[in-house]
């Protein structure tokens, strides 16, 4: 499956902006290029650089299914911030605070931008 790497980009910088991610799409976009990841701001960028691009590859081989986020879940071992308590479970904030997450709604890099709030329990 051959990735636009422009979409693909904006996908990284928009995702990891959700944890201080702090590189420029251009940066991220000759790291995706060439491979090289000291085009990036920093370590913690590149972490998050890393894991996303892992979940994104356990998607294309298991699929958006349950399994499928959950294997995405299992991708994030490379930055701290984002590294899930429960490995290979789906979150639930109820019982777990730190999975009150919210999803980007919006092409926009606005404080102000819509956000989508997942129900209290993802099955």
């Amino acid at each position: 499956m051959k990735i636009d790497i422009n979409k693909f980009s904006f996908f990284i910088a928009s995702t990891g902006s959700l944890n201080n991610y702090g590189s420029t799409l251009t940066s991220t976009k000759s790291a995706l290029s060439t491979k090289d990841l000291s085009y990036l701001k920093d370590q913690a960028d590149q972490d998050l650089f890393k894991d996303i691009q892992n979940g994104v590859n356990a998607i294309i081989s298991t699929g958006f299914t349950v399994q499928g986020i959950i294997a995405i879940n299992q991708q994030f071992t490379n930055s701290p911030i984002e590294a899930p308590t429960l490995p290979g479970h789906l979150r639930n904030y109820m019982y777990n605070e730190e999975d009150n997450v919210h999803m980007i709604a919006e092409r926009s890099y606005s404080p102000n931008r819509r956000l989508l709030h997942p129900a209290r329990y993802c099955y």
